[in-house]
């Protein structure tokens, strides 16, 4: 999966210096760079498990997968506005899911050069460039009074709620919209930011499963607003109402999250 990560980075950043353009999709943002990121790791993929599914935001869903006990999940290109936009804030996310949860996970980021990967018992690492050294990853351990926040702009603009619930927390740390899913959750994975959640608006298990992992095994925490674990390889791929944080302040926040619901 790392392999698969890697390759699909390096023509990422070879399509991210041109001036490509999007593909005509009616439903979503799609580039060149999407589509050639994803052959290559679905390729790398089932050179190594050829009898795995594999769920990916750029290939049609074959509901067989349903019957699998283990598949990937994969988004090619997490933030795919933000490529276009010549900033650094995308990912690449790449999961391996039993029994409807994350057992392994990779979020490549390739415009910084990092790649972050994470067994399921055995922590969460990081690789920087091409150094083959894994640096052990731990969230922070800030508590909710010196927060700092990841946010969804689109939940921002479509939630009233949402809006009442960060303005009205304790820290005065300014909060953050920049990245893509992934890129958040490696954020708060690498001790970068502190908590990240969605509400009003819906991403995908794609945008969600590797990150789920790499936060999970780096001490941190994923799951609804009701403290429950998110399920992954159902028939309905949505994610919505979900926050990632670090273990201190995770509890603090959904309690402050289900006040004003």
């Amino acid at each position: 999966m790392i392999t698969a990560a890697k390759k699909a980075a390096k023509i990422v950043m070879k399509l991210y210096k041109k001036n490509i353009k999007t593909i005509n999709n009616p439903d979503k943002l799609v580039t060149e760079a999407d589509k050639e990121s994803n052959k290559i790791i679905i390729k790398e993929l089932r050179s190594g498990c050829p009898d795995y599914p594999i769920l990916s935001e750029e290939s049609t869903d074959d509901l067989t997968r349903l019957d699998a006990r283990q598949i990937f999940i994969v988004d090619p290109l997490d933030g795919t506005d933000r490529f276009l936009n010549h900033s650094d804030d995308f990912a690449i996310n790449i999961a391996l899911v039993k029994n409807g949860r994350p057992i392994v996970g990779v979020i490549s980021l390739p415009a910084r050069d990092i790649i972050i990967s994470a067994c399921k018992g055995l922590g969460t690492k990081k690789t920087v460039g091409t150094s083959e050294s894994l640096l052990p990853l731990h969230t922070s351990s800030n508590n909710i009074n010196d927060l700092h926040l990841s946010y969804s702009e689109s939940s921002r603009k479509k939630s009233e709620r949402f809006n009442n619930i960060i303005n009205s927390l304790p820290a005065t740390n300014p909060h953050d919209p920049r990245g893509s899913v992934g890129y958040k959750m490696a954020q708060i994975a690498m001790g970068e930011k502190d908590a990240y959640f969605r509400m009003g608006t819906k991403c995908s298990d794609w945008d969600v499963c590797a990150g789920d992992i790499v936060i999970s095994e780096a001490g941190g925490k994923v799951t609804d607003f009701n403290g429950k674990e998110l399920k992954y390889n159902s028939a309905n791929t949505e994610k919505n109402d979900f926050l990632t944080s670090n273990r201190a302040t995770h509890r603090h926040l959904l309690r402050h999250i289900k006040s004003h619901l």
